[in-house]
């Protein structure tokens, strides 16, 4: 099946340590579509081969040592440390491989086409410097080891490592097209503005499309990329804070706060509202005053 193929030769010397299906079947990597990762210090002798238009993103971060990459054009390039090389999923085949005296101390990452995080998708690779190699391995490395460890606290810490794992994820792939990103936040930062400026209305998706003539797609794809939320998500994470915060500070009914928010029916906000902060708004009110 071309869709994943890939032959991997492993050196008689190295440490490879590959994310479980567990971890990759976790709500936070599943919803940025992670789809194999790890972390590995190899030998000499260790290659990888890659084959084009293969469905997947490839993300390489040297740590230590020197890495190769051959590509189908006849392009070779040296990666060393402090650099990233990306390949998406239309791009072409390569060969990766140790190179030097030294161990070649590597994570890779490699997540689904439909990954929400890369922004620009129109390249083949690239190569991109990085800064942030001490947060990455250490928290690829809490990940696994905390993996290995399991008890009844494990999947909330594995849930908060894999976050700030792929925080640090995006920071390097925002050098792929860093005008853009800031282009988009620019955007949505001033279409959050408005909607808080609007609060009361429902702003739907079709609303933010029109606002940032965008598509459906193009937007739920970008609003995911920036906060790893969707815009719907979004709006209700706005119209709630605004709500909680009318509950501690003003002396309006209940009723009046979820009309403020844009909802008619109370039912339906307090519903809404228990869900997303765990309590009631009463019950948010009257700890709110307790605690002034």
């Amino acid at each position: 099946m071309k869709y994943l193929r890939e032959i991997v030769h492993s050196p008689k010397y190295f440490e490879q340590y590959h994310l479980s299906s567990k971890l990759i079947g976790s709500a936070c990597f599943k919803a940025a579509r992670v789809k194999e990762g790890g972390y590995g210090i190899h030998d000499s002798d260790f290659w990888v081969e890659r084959i084009s238009s293969r469905g997947f993103y490839v993300v390489v971060l040297t740590l230590s040592g020197n890495g190769r990459f051959t590509m189908e054009d006849g392009s070779v390039f040296t990666v060393s440390p402090g650099e990233a090389f990306i390949s998406s999923p239309t791009g072409q085949g390569h060969r990766e491989e140790t190179i030097g005296d030294r161990p070649w101390e590597h994570i890779w990452i490699t997540f689904h086409h439909d990954a929400p995080r890369f922004l620009n998708k129109d390249f083949d690779y690239r190569v991109v410097p990085f800064t942030n190699g001490r947060y990455l391995k250490s928290s690829m490395v809490d990940i696994l080891d905390e993996d290995m460890y399991h008890d009844s606290f494990s999947a909330e810490i594995i849930d908060h490592y894999e976050h700030v794992f792929l925080l640090n994820i995006e920071r390097v792939l925002s050098s792929i097209g860093g005008s853009d990103l800031l282009y988009y936040r620019e955007r949505f930062a001033r279409l959050w503005s408005d909607v808080s400026k609007t609060i009361y209305l429902p702003w739907t998706v079709e609303d933010m499309c029109n606002y940032l003539n965008y598509s459906r797609s193009q937007l739920t794809r970008i609003c995911n990329a920036l906060y790893n939320s969707s815009p719907g998500q979004k709006v209700k994470e706005l119209k709630m804070d605004y709500a909680r915060l009318l509950l501690i500070n003003s002396t309006k009914s209940v009723n009046e706060v979820a009309a403020d928010v844009g909802y008619k029916d109370i039912s339906t906000f307090s519903s809404a509202f228990s869900t997303f902060f765990g309590e009631s708004p009463s019950d948010t009110r009257k700890r709110g005053r307790e605690d002034a």
